[in-house]
């Protein structure tokens, strides 16, 4: 298949898998908040952000797995790109279980820092904790799912989204309907986010014929992988300020249900990054791909083309929302 074609079917499903996201939350969202109340839509948020503060201990690493494993691949240096996927899942495993203590110490001590309802203190304190349980597995097995991108299997990793985004909104309506909490509804969405990572591990394992060693602590190939997620993980540290640094404040200084609030609005501007990550995302691991192949022209051609293309696409939508963000809302 020709790069532009492997392009084309990539953002294809990708653009597929954002869309059913934005329908599927656009119904969900006020399906969940009339059940279980602003309130505790708050505090579900609220346990998000501090969950997605955590992500800065990702320290870009998988910008780097995503990267080298594209441009290894592209050189069809097998052994190399086996190597980058051991030294990550290493490298997760671990972060997986500094994550884990540091989520079940904020479950026991959130309560000091922000204006929640004694009645919701024990909904927050479950989800920080099933939240804290679930990083034993999300986080090390968030590898494959690098790794399938880092392998321009877009396609896949976006059907695998699909199917989760579907069965966690399945899960919603049935739970709620049946009197469960948020609480039980977040226990079912981290499962069906594992098991996507584990169907993402076989086709890992399939392309690769991969066997995974660990522990893997290998000097050179953890010193090939930070000598890129450096620069990944300062640029991520200025998008959590940006992007995150609302629900702290919010939370702190009003309520949580101003959160849910606040969130209606922010989701727009939530689609508008959607579109940004889903056009560019595929791009953004064939150009290593091209770089282990030595096609030189073919990035040029890629950046310039690329970037003409997304703004034709992403300015008209922009411009658009003025005027309907109000009724939208």
């Amino acid at each position: 298949m020709s790069t532009v074609r492997k392009i084309g079917k990539n953002i294809s499903f990708m653009i597929l898998s954002r869309a059913v996201a934005v329908i599927v939350s656009f119904f969900i969202f006020p399906f969940i908040v009339r059940h279980v109340g602003k309130e505790v839509y708050g505090v579900y948020l609220m346990a998000m952000t501090i969950t997605g503060y955590f992500g800065i201990l990702d320290f870009g690493v998988m910008s780097a797995l995503t990267k080298y494993v594209s441009e290894y691949n592209g050189k069809k240096d097998l052994n190399m790109v086996n190597k980058i996927v051991a030294a990550s899942f290493t490298f997760y495993a671990l972060i997986g279980v500094v994550i884990s203590v540091l989520l079940f110490i904020c479950a026991q001590h959130f309560s000091n820092f922000f204006k929640i309802n004694i009645s919701d203190v024990k909904v927050m304190k479950e989800l920080l904790m099933v939240a804290g349980a679930s990083a034993l597995l999300v986080w090390p097995l968030s590898t494959f799912r690098g790794t399938v991108q880092g392998l321009n299997l877009w396609n896949v990793d976006a059907v695998v989204n699909i199917v989760v985004q579907v069965l966690n909104a399945a899960a919603a309506f049935i739970l709620l309907s049946s009197g469960y909490g948020i609480v039980q509804l977040f226990i079912v969405s981290q499962l069906t986010m594992i098991l996507g990572s584990v169907f993402l591990y076989y086709i890992s394992e399939k392309n690769l014929s991969m066997k995974i060693k660990f522990p893997y602590l290998d000097a050179g190939t953890f010193k090939t992988i930070f000598s890129f997620s450096v620069f990944m993980f300062i640029s991520s540290v200025i998008a959590i300020f940006i992007f995150q640094v609302h629900n702290i404040i919010i939370g702190y200084f009003i309520s949580m249900s101003a959160i849910t609030v606040y969130a209606v609005a922010y989701n727009i501007q939530g689609y508008f990054r959607a579109i940004n990550s889903t056009l560019g995302a595929p791009p953004s691991t064939m150009a290593p791909e091209m770089e282990g192949r030595r096609d030189y022209e073919g990035q040029r051609n890629l950046l310039f083309k690329g970037t003409k293309y997304m703004s034709a696409v992403f300015i008209p939508v922009v411009l658009t929302m003025f005027f309907f963000a109000e009724p939208f809302i």
